[in-house]
């Protein structure tokens, strides 16, 4: 580091300290934005209908699936999350007292 730019880090930092004690206002603003809160992905219930390996997935089985962007997202036979076509599913639409009972059994 340069002599002139050690000088301008050094004023910085005085300045910095005089702000935080009250002594002098602050010469510019610095607003930064939080991110928004990334959405759980929507957890629902479907029939595996397809499948291209029936040891990870079992055709007629209820799953508990994430809807992605342009995948379903599935935590298949071996424990692991797999993406798979959504054709793949169909949704279920059960009444809400069943949704109750299964989330409790899963």
């Amino acid at each position: 580091m340069n002599k002139e730019d050690f000088e301008r880090l050094k004023a910085s930092i005085i300045e910095a300290g005089q702000i935080k004690r009250g002594l002098r206002p602050a010469s510019r603003e610095f607003v930064r934005r939080a991110p928004t809160p990334k959405q759980e992905p929507v957890c629902t219930l479907a029939v595996c209908v397809a499948t291209d390996d029936a040891k990870l997935l079992i055709p007629r089985k209820i799953y508990a699936i994430r809807l992605g962007v342009k995948r379903i997202w599935v935590e298949d036979e071996e424990g692991e999350m797999t993406a798979c076509p959504p054709e793949w599913f169909m949704p279920l639409a059960l009444p809400v007292e069943m949704e109750e009972v299964l989330a409790k059994v899963a």
